[in-house]
């Protein structure tokens, strides 16, 4: 899966843009390979996860390199109907 996205404020401000990459790496989407990055006050930040899927329950840890260091890292966890 490939998705970009292009973000502009209605009230004025910056836009930023968004790409991405998901590659399942299991069966039934049980593991996903994910990298990207996105556009902040004109710099290119990279990021990468992984995400899991068990029947309605979903699982994504991420981390956000910027400035040549990890500077967030995220999970999230969800159910999707």
């Amino acid at each position: 899966l490939v998705a970009a996205d292009l973000e502009t404020p209605l009230g004025g401000g910056q836009t930023s843009l968004r790409v991405g990459l998901e590659q399942p790496v299991l069966p039934l989407g049980l593991l996903a390979v994910r990298v990207g990055g996105y556009t902040e006050e004109g710099d290119f930040n990279l990021t990468g996860g992984l995400g899991t899927r068990l029947g309605p329950v979903k699982v994504d840890v991420a981390g956000v390199w910027a400035d040549k260091a990890i500077s967030g890292l995220y999970l999230t966890a969800g159910l999707q109907f």
